[in-house]
């Protein structure tokens, strides 16, 4: 994944497909800390438009999306001391 305008900060997002229609689905974002009124709206289509995913990618992974399938996106770097970390974005389970 690339972004547009890769000087400006995206953040990060968390968006959820939901209600494929021709293998085009419906996306909410998922509320995150600090975040907590975006949940179950629209993402913004200003960090939409920034996101680039290659076309053999974009080819590989639609015919595995299906409804509930959760996209983060963030341009936050990958660091040496996160990797290999295990990290939940989601969960069943709250208390674990």
């Amino acid at each position: 994944m690339q972004f547009r305008d890769p000087e400006e900060p995206v953040g990060t997002h968390v968006f959820v497909a939901h209600n494929a229609v021709d293998t085009q689905f419906r996306w909410t974002k998922v509320g995150m800390i600090g975040h907590m009124d975006d949940a179950n709206t629209v993402p913004d289509a200003d960090v939409v438009n920034r996101i680039i995913l290659p076309h053999d990618f974009q080819q590989r992974l639609t015919p595995l999306l299906v409804s509930g399938t959760a996209m983060m996106v963030t341009d936050a770097p990958i660091l040496e001391h996160t990797t290999g970390q295990t990290m939940a974005v989601m969960t069943s389970h709250p208390g674990i």
